[in-house]
């Protein structure tokens, strides 16, 4: 069920299946090291190459629950989630999974999604890690 607050047209737009197309993660520095700093950037067409993935996708359905799917270049499932999404006001988006929550500020324009968040990408307790993720609707 939708969240009351949430538009009804964005709801609707953002249903059906994305593809992922650029991703960058700033990790910040691991116990304040500054030399552990690191960055990932997957521009469009670089996900095998820099993932050893030929696509990830995401489906949203009506129900509010989510798939997604990351293959291998060898068409074999790398990694996969589902879940529940929910919107709330026009700009937050959160996905609720078996043992994670995800809360993403979401800008949407011409069938593409831009999911922004910090979180703890790299394990180390803190969540400082930013993650930028452009998605297109295929």
């Amino acid at each position: 069920m939708p969240a009351s607050n949430a538009p009804l047209l964005l709801d609707s737009m953002i249903l059906g299946e994305w593809e992922s197309v650029q991703l960058h993660i700033l990790v910040h520095s691991f116990q304040q090291q500054p030399d552990s700093s690191f960055s990932i950037q997957v521009d469009p067409g670089e996900w095998p190459d820099k993932l050893g993935l030929s696509s990830s996708t995401t489906t949203f359905y009506r129900d509010h629950k989510f798939e997604r799917i990351d293959l291998g270049t060898d068409q074999t499932v790398k990694a996969s989630a589902k879940g529940i999404w929910n919107l709330f006001g026009d700009t937050t988006l959160v996905f609720i999974e078996r043992n994670a929550t995800y809360r993403y500020e979401l800008s949407y324009t011409l069938n593409r999604l831009l999911l922004e968040s910090l979180l703890d990408w790299d394990g180390d307790g803190e969540t400082d890690d930013e993650y930028l993720m452009e998605l297109r609707k295929k």
